[in-house]
């Protein structure tokens, strides 16, 4: 096989019938509805995986499913980008602490937050470390869930490279993390303050009363139907005046329609509350 022909190859992401076999075994094994995410993006995504695994086609994959399920497994941990870095986006994290939880723990003596999609622990052990820094002695309740089983393990051990930790403030660093060789692990007792739980966005029942809630560049894979569906639901799931933080660039267009108000770019607010605008 020619290099050009290797090239065609791993660019033709198979066809729609072969990847309707995919998306039929996929939900069957694991609840995903793989149809509610946006299609070509993920089936690209998927067809290298595919490829990756020396299979020529989706259906060849699926036998190959049927053999082995930790070829399923493989296929699940990579369907999403679960890169991130503490602290990632400064000024919206600036914007998090001095004008929104400030206000929370000045109305709450417990605050209740939810990462949704928390991939590596990132995202909801720097939400952990500016809460135990604004009311150390609170008991505040932070839930951590993923659809990516091995992400989520990953998130308990609470164990991160330097290049994910360069968001960290050198007195946070010394205080809330261990080096351990080349990395820097998240002492215990910020570990044990946050629950971590698998949980399916799509089909899994939402707990509510949440004050926060931080699901930032996770919905961008998804078709525009589900994206509504999901904004409600976040929306239902906030306490009144309940803040929902989403990745910088994303938007919910008429945001009102599903009981939420635009704060900053990225921060809506369940309406029934007044949090300072701008």
């Amino acid at each position: 096989m020619t290099h050009h022909q290797m090239e065609s190859r791993v660019a033709d992401p198979g066809s729609p019938e072969d990847y309707a076999v995919l998306q039929r075994a996929v939900k069957e094994r694991s609840g995903i509805d793989l149809s509610l995410y946006k299609p070509d993006q993920m089936r690209r995504r998927l067809w290298v995986i595919v490829q990756q695994a020396g299979s020529p086609s989706f259906t060849d994959y699926v036998m190959r499913i049927e053999r082995d399920e930790s070829a399923m497994s493989s296929l699940l941990d990579r369907m999403t980008i679960n890169v991130s870095e503490m602290f990632r986006n400064a000024k919206q994290w600036e914007i998090l602490q001095t004008e929104i939880l400030q206000e929370l723990c000045r109305q709450r003596h417990t605050v209740r937050v939810w990462s949704a999609g928390c991939a590596n622990g990132a995202e909801v052990y720097s939400i952990a470390i500016l809460l135990a820094k604004m009311a150390p002695i609170a008991s505040h309740f932070i839930l951590a869930t993923d659809i990516d089983r091995v992400s989520l393990n990953q998130a308990r051990q609470g164990l991160f490279s330097s290049d994910e930790i360069k968001g960290v403030a050198p007195p946070d660093l010394q205080r809330y993390f261990t080096p351990t060789g080349k990395n820097f692990l998240v002492n215990p007792w910020l570990v044990e303050r946050i629950t971590f739980q698998y949980h399916n966005l799509l089909s899994d029942p939402y707990l509510s009363g949440f004050n926060l809630i931080i699901c930032r560049n996770v919905l961008i894979y998804f078709v525009e139907t589900a994206k509504r569906l999901l904004y409600q639901r976040f929306s239902d799931a906030l306490s009144a005046g309940g803040v929902l933080f989403l990745g910088g660039t994303e938007i919910i267009f008429r945001c009102e329609d599903v009981g939420l108000h635009q704060m900053y770019p990225g921060f809506y607010r369940r309406e029934g509350h007044s949090l300072r605008e701008i």
